[in-house]
């Protein structure tokens, strides 16, 4: 059993159970907001918004991502730093991010904040990294 299958088991008993569990994200598609390593905080749930932050079941494997849009019959979902999106149905769902531990000892919510909002405004929609690293050749430095 690989540790996919063993966070799903576990947040599929703890959903059941309704009680919050902590599990360790590995991967860079939530930087900047949430580094690999970080531990983050999962609260069983049914239902999310746009702009949570979610644990799903994608296929055989785990994804924590963004929710940028929520429809009747699906909930669509990116990481911060990715430029690809997935469709899941909402049994998928598996929990909302509340709170993470950076690697740094650093602790932050993720859930409504202001900061949360404005992050959400710019990076929804949007692939982050062209935002952030365009072209030096888009630059008119004549001026």
């Amino acid at each position: 059993m690989n540790e996919s299958t063993r966070l799903i088991q576990l947040a599929r008993l703890k959903k059941e159970a309704g009680q919050d569990f902590w599990f360790k994200a590995l991967g860079k598609s939530m930087r900047p907001w949430i580094p690999s390593g970080s531990t983050v905080r999962i609260r069983p749930a049914q239902t999310c918004e746009k702009g949570d932050i979610v644990l799903a079941a994608f296929g055989s494997s785990v994804v924590l991502h963004r929710v940028v849009n929520v429809r009747e019959d699906a909930l669509v979902l990116r990481g911060d730093w990715n430029t690809q999106r997935q469709v899941i149905p909402p049994k998928h769902l598996l929990g909302i991010a509340l709170e993470c531990t950076r690697p740094s000892g650093r602790t932050i919510t993720l859930r409504r904040t202001w900061f949360n909002r404005l992050w959400l405004s710019v990076c929804v929609g949007v692939d982050l990294r062209k935002r952030l690293f365009q072209p030096l050749s888009n630059v008119n430095l004549r001026e």
